[in-house]
């Protein structure tokens, strides 16, 4: 279509586009001569002189339900806020102008479903605009295939509206429809092409079904979506419903002064009525335009004007700047967030940083867009859509790739602008946002770190519980020699690593095995002559009494929360390769403690030692990309218990010390995720150390 021909489009919304027509000529009529008794009537030509569309996006999908956007702001609104503020705007501009309400549907499903939903999305537009809330109650009380206001529609009503549940329908639809066209826009059953003269809107409102599509899809791309709807593949079917929002529309047009039409003359079946009508008014090969598929290309109404099946509609819309596709209404980018693990203990001031994936690629294979290499059982991934315009809301789609593992769910939040994640299966997968024909990939894969309980060697050795070197004004104690591999307590276990692609290895080179390991109680006591007693107590946050909060970080150094040594994981971590799927863990411990020889306070001599020092020992995992978030996948339990003696010279002697209460095996941390994030897995992963120090408590005061 030539420029000249097109009518001047306003600004576009991120919903909708209006605008006016191209002015057509002066009317010219050839009029016969009459005699006295007879006159010539002439009768305006049905001229619209702008429209109004709104798109699919401000609806539910399958639904005539209307959304409204919480999160933006009334002044630049993300919902239909935004186009009855053109709508208003353009009904100023032409005032006495009469409106017609036209519903469209996409080609996918049958002629009379999609003829009833169009038309009850045009009913639901139209409705708004007069405000009948009696239109609703019908569209409420007789539910139509997806389109069911009984789901959670009435409570996000009275969110919207801030009204309470129980309000009655008429209220709270009044209320909902005033929110959306604004208080001050509001028009009457007269200000419509027919007046309202018709009890089911002929003339005023109506569905045009599947018949007018804006957009057909090339030869091409019919046949993978056909294939698609063959097999049910419904990441298919989802990334071909967002192909065909184009056309699923709410089309006004708005007609010169003084226009009006009889109900019974008007062409177009009411809302609620059948296809047949509709069928007697197309073109003669209307069944050819609609669904024709040329190879190599789409064909858009826009450029070619031959997708129409109904020549009326054509013949009244055409040149319209309405039946443009907004091809700035794209999705340039995802944006994946992975939170860093939290702190348990003061997880508002410890917090890992968050690591930001993006991704602006549309392709899927894995080689040409790498995927991020994450952990099964991280915590959830907070998904974001990039769009021009700003804001739009996507779909959103994830499906398994060189995977036979089902995809995890993805839940769309902020009406699609965002999403959420779960991290809960293994493998490698596609992340798709959708808008119109543009589409973005994120590829991921959740290295699955599975240990294997049964392979545990889990030792302690009471032998090594011993003297630390002490003397008169110290005494030490100490349960081992871990550089002499003499450990109180060690353990082994064996464990896989699968990653993603076909034979499951991609990034599995970029998985870190660790050892993670928390004090979970210490209740060391060392007891002086004539009965007082010192006490150690972990540093960091005390409980209102003043006791340690437990569990508290135990790792070789403050560098790392890791243990790093004698802990060991074969191969080692520097030196992986992606077919290093098989790991040996090992981990050991020897923990030790002391306290002054005489009481502060009352200046006697140490005696005795009672207590434990009690453990939690983890195999943890974190990845090359995201470092900063651990996971947890296996632990043991166990206790360092030092009861024993001490002389006069300050020398600690074991009475009965010994390693207790340890699992003989590790125990898995969540066979259904394959593990979780360390906070939520109950560990703490920041400093104070438990082996950096602790402070002493005397009974008495001193």
């Amino acid at each position: 279509m030539s420029d000249d021909s097109q009518g001047a489009a306003k600004a576009p919304s991120a919903g909708g586009i209006s605008g006016d027509h191209t002015p057509s000529g002066p009317l010219e009529y050839l009029v016969a001569p009459t005699t006295s008794n007879e006159l010539n009537t002439a009768r305006l030509r049905l001229i619209p002189i702008a429209c109004w569309r709104v798109d699919d996006v401000r609806f539910r999908f399958d639904s005539s339900f209307p959304l409204f956007d919480s999160s933006s702001d009334a002044s630049n609104p993300n919902d239909l806020r935004a186009e009855f503020k053109a709508l208003s705007d353009l009904v100023k501009a032409h005032p006495g102008s009469p409106l017609s309400v036209f519903g469209h549907a996409d080609p996918v499903g049958n002629d009379d479903y999609n003829k009833t939903l169009s038309g009850r999305r045009a009913i639901a537009i139209y409705a708004m605009l007069i405000r009948d809330t009696s239109l609703w109650d019908n569209l409420f009380n007789k539910p139509f295939g997806g389109d069911n206001w009984h789901t959670d529609i009435l409570e996000s009503m009275q969110k919207a509206t801030s009204l309470p549940k129980g309000t009655q329908n008429s209220v709270l639809f009044k209320s909902y429809m005033d929110l959306l066209c604004g208080a001050g826009f509001q028009l009457k059953k007269t200000d419509f092409l027919a007046q309202g003269a018709d009890s089911g809107g002929k003339g005023d409102y109506q569905g045009c079904g599947e018949f007018n599509p804006l957009l057909v899809f090339s030869k091409e791309t019919q046949s993978t979506f056909d294939a698609a709807a063959q097999k049910n593949d419904k990441d298919g079917l989802q990334e071909r419903n967002a192909a065909n929002a184009p056309n699923r529309r709410v089309m006004v047009l708005m007609f010169r002064k003084g226009s009006k039409v009889d109900p019974a003359k008007w062409p177009c079946p009411r809302a609620t009525e059948g296809v047949a009508a509709c069928k007697k008014r197309f073109f003669s090969d209307g069944e050819k335009r609609r669904s024709r598929h040329d190879s190599g290309a789409d064909r858009t109404f826009e450029q070619s004007e031959d997708t129409f099946a109904c020549r009326f509609y054509q013949r009244i819309s055409s040149g319209s700047p309405c039946h443009a596709l907004l091809d700035a209404a794209v999705v340039t980018e995802i944006r994946a967030t992975l939170p860093g693990t939290e702190g348990l203990r003061d997880p508002k001031n410890n917090k890992r940083p968050d690591k930001i994936f993006h991704s602006v690629l549309d392709d899927e294979a894995l080689d040409v867009n790498k995927p991020a290499i994450l952990v099964r059982g991280c915590l959830d991934v907070k998904l974001q859509a990039i769009t021009t315009p700003p804001n739009m809301p996507v779909s959103w789609l994830v499906k398994p790739n060189e995977n036979d593992q089902p995809a995890p769910t993805i839940t769309p939040t902020d009406g699609g602008k965002t999403a959420t994640l779960r991290t809960d299966k293994a493998g490698s997968f596609s992340v798709v946002a959708l808008l119109g024909v543009s589409k973005i990939v994120w590829n991921v894969v959740f290295a699955w770190v599975k240990v294997d309980p049964s392979s545990s060697i889990i030792v302690g050795n009471n032998s090594f519980f011993k003297d630390g070197g002490s003397d008169a004004s110290d005494t030490s104690f100490d349960s081992g020699d871990d550089s002499a591999g003499k450990h109180l307590w060690q353990a082994k276990v064996k464990l896989q690593v699968f990653g993603g692609g076909s034979e499951k290895k991609i990034g599995v080179r970029k998985v870190n095995i660790h050892t993670l390991q928390n004090g979970t109680s210490d209740t060391l006591t060392g007891h002086y002559k004539g009965g007082g007693t010192a006490r150690e107590i972990p540093k960091g946050p005390k409980d209102p009494k003043g006791e340690a909060i437990f569990p508290v970080l135990d790792a070789t150094s403050g560098s790392s929360p890791f243990g790093t040594s004698p802990d060991k994981v074969q191969p080692p971590n520097n030196l992986l390769k992606d077919t290093d799927r098989d790991r040996d863990f090992f981990t050991a411990d020897s923990p030790a403690g002391g306290f002054p020889g005489k009481h502060p306070k009352t200046h006697k001599r140490l005696v005795s030692i009672s207590g434990v020092n009690a453990f939690v020992t983890a195999v943890a995992s974190t990845t090359d990309d995201a470092p900063d978030e651990i996971v947890v996948h296996a632990k043991a339990l166990w206790t360092a218990d030092f009861n024993g003696k001490v002389d006069s010279s300050g020398t600690y002697t074991p009475d009965g010390a010994k390693v207790r209460d340890f699992d003989v095996s590790f125990k898995l941390i969540s066979e259904a995720t394959g593990g979780q994030d360390a906070k939520v897995a109950g560990f703490d992963t920041f400093e104070p150390r438990f082996n950096a120090g602790t402070d002493t408590v005397f009974d008495p005061k001193p």
